[in-house]
């Protein structure tokens, strides 16, 4: 969207499993789409070397882009007001955990916030690297077998394992947590959020939201606690066949046919 902005020509991969409402966005933006036979670490190793070969500004939502990271530093600006004590946020490799940290750091240097929140690094257990490797206390390898609902959080992290290193220090640092959250989980909060509050997220957007009852069991997590869990994907990007119900049937245009299926 931004490339069409400005007018600027724009090379998106995608790997083959990308769902189809987030490729109908690029393509309606005029965007050249390509589909890589592979993971999204595939896509960011072409992408690096397809900026190296022809010149171009990798921009991937990744710690390659620097840009990107210090955007993600905004959204900290915007929740001055809110003061988090916890933020719970969904990670693949992490840029969004460090511009954020890197936000609210500056804000309470200037002493606009009472103190820097915690955060959580929220992955599903089907792609999990950096909550494997807080666990183990060691660095993070690179995830196999992949298979998580929540596509945008997919990411094995393959050849850039030390991006997951240091979004780890970002946590530790800041006496931090990470979280792994199964499909069912994820799925039963896509539901919870739309059904309370009124908010149809994507998979990976209701991964921080599935995150707290584990934290809370865990006792790391304080019930009295001002949390902040950041959505960052609109619900029609992805639409997993398991969160939707069941579609009612067609009925005749009558009022008794209306009565008789409100009354089902």
């Amino acid at each position: 969207a931004y490339a069409a902005r400005a007018g600027l020509p724009a090379v998106v991969l995608v790997p083959e499993t990308a769902p189809g409402g987030k490729l109908a966005q690029i393509l309606v933006h005029g965007a050249r789409l390509v589909t890589v036979a592979g993971t999204t670490a595939d896509c960011c190793r072409l992408a690096r070397l397809a900026a190296e070969r022809h010149g171009w500004v990798n921009v991937t939502t990744t710690y390659y882009c620097p840009y990107g990271v210090d955007a993600y530093a905004t959204i900290a600006y915007e929740l001055e007001a809110v003061q988090p004590d916890v933020l719970l946020l969904p990670i693949s490799d992490g840029p969004l955990l460090a511009g954020m940290m890197k936000g609210f750091e500056r804000l309470h240097r200037l002493g606009r916030v009472r103190r820097v929140p915690r955060p959580v690094a929220v992955q599903p257990a089907g792609c999990a690297p950096i909550a494997r490797a807080l666990e183990e206390g060691g660095k993070v390898r690179a995830w196999t077998h992949q298979h998580t609902v929540a596509s945008a959080l997919n990411d094995t992290l393959e050849g850039y394992e030390r991006d997951g290193d240091y979004t780890l220090s970002w946590l530790r640092r800041f006496d931090g947590t990470a979280v792994a959250v199964s499909d069912a989980e994820i799925v039963r909060a896509i539901g919870d959020l739309a059904a309370t509050e009124g908010l149809f997220v994507e998979p990976s957007a209701a991964a921080p939201v599935a995150a707290i009852d584990a934290l809370l069991a865990r006792g790391w997590l304080d019930r009295d606690a001002r949390v902040v869990a950041v959505a960052t994907g609109h619900g029609l990007k992805d639409v997993p066949a398991a969160a939707l119900p069941d579609l009612p049937k067609a009925i005749a245009p009558t009022a008794e046919a209306l009565a008789e299926a409100l009354q089902a």
